[in-house]
């Protein structure tokens, strides 16, 4: 898989959706702290079907559907200087996840998105707190989150 698109919207929008595409691979998952938001994920690695989404290259690691797990997505920009401190494999790699996809998006080339799915929530929370740009607003752009999610068919 090269490509992740992801769109945002309401259960029955995002269904109709997977009904139109139903030859897709779809992930629909629904907010951990809000079960009325929902994201739906392609992972057909074909072209988006999104009226609106957005995109991103997949620079390291693998996604596979679990059922069971959190989600965890944590959006952050870095400059040049930045990606070179922190994006080289031995920094930002979550080496206790059960598995985490590093992507950037494919309009501007300083936003990222690291989806992990953990074990234990105590080691996400101490990873996070090694980076700080997945948590604090990082200086120049003040626009990293975080948000989590649950498989939608549980």
């Amino acid at each position: 898989m090269d490509y992740i698109y992801i769109t945002f919207g309401s259960d029955s929008v995002l269904k109709t959706v997977q009904d139109n595409y139903s030859k897709r691979r779809f992930l629909k998952l629904t907010s951990f702290e809000n079960n009325q938001k929902h994201a739906l994920i392609d992972i057909s690695n074909q072209e988006t079907v999104f009226e609106s989404g957005v995109g991103f290259k997949i620079l390291k690691g693998k996604f596979s559907i679990q059922p069971a797990a959190k989600y965890y997505f944590n959006y952050f920009m870095l400059d040049e200087q930045e990606q070179k401190k922190w994006l080289s494999p031995s920094i930002l790699t979550p080496a206790q996840s059960s598995q985490y996809v590093l992507c950037q998006s494919l309009k501007h080339d300083f936003n990222f998105l690291i989806i992990t799915t953990w074990k234990n929530d105590a080691n996400y929370l101490s990873w996070v707190k090694n980076h700080p740009f997945l948590s604090d607003s990082n200086g120049t752009f003040n626009a990293s989150y975080k948000r989590v999610f649950t498989d939608a068919s549980n």
